[in-house]
């Protein structure tokens, strides 16, 4: 199934989204990042950029298969390799979200996965969960980590 984002419909969409995680306190200045599938490239939230003062210009598209930057002076989020592990792992995938909600983190900083207490979490996301230990962000690390369970399922 083809993406269904062109290059600049994804960094439209991004900011768009972008904003709504800011607003909602689900990342805190340059913290989290967010990804689209458009066509042949992959299109990620800069390095260091924060939502609340993003552009459409610190959305940096590469290119799906080298990973080269097209078209943009910024440096694509370090958790780059998490982001692509998702779309390799998973062809049905078209956006990645990463976010730090404070009760999911504090969750999972303690170890405890999110219980399926709504039918709309487990109707989303799926009944389980899975909660990786802590591993240092953008490495390859956190990406072998997170390929292993997202084949499985729609969030970690």
């Amino acid at each position: 199934m083809p993406a269904p984002y062109t290059i600049e419909s994804a960094k439209a969409e991004l900011l768009h989204y972008g904003r709504k995680i800011a607003g909602q306190m689900l990342v805190v200045g340059p913290g989290g990042n967010t990804s689209v599938r458009a066509g042949d490239a992959i299109v990620l939230k800069a390095s260091g950029a924060a939502y609340e003062d993003c552009t459409e210009d610190d959305f940096v598209p590469i290119d799906f298969k080298t990973g080269d930057v097209i078209d943009s002076a910024r440096k694509p989020t370090c958790e780059i390799y998490m982001h692509l592990t998702c779309f390799v792992q998973r062809p049905d995938v078209n956006a990645v979200v990463h976010t730090h909600p404070p009760i999911a983190t504090g969750l999972a900083v303690s170890g405890v996965t999110i219980p399926p207490i709504y039918p709309d979490l487990i109707a989303l996301v799926g009944s389980d969960i899975p909660v990786l230990p802590y591993i240092v962000p953008g490495g390859k690390k956190l990406a072998d980590a997170v390929a292993e369970v997202i084949v499985d399922h729609d969030a970690v």
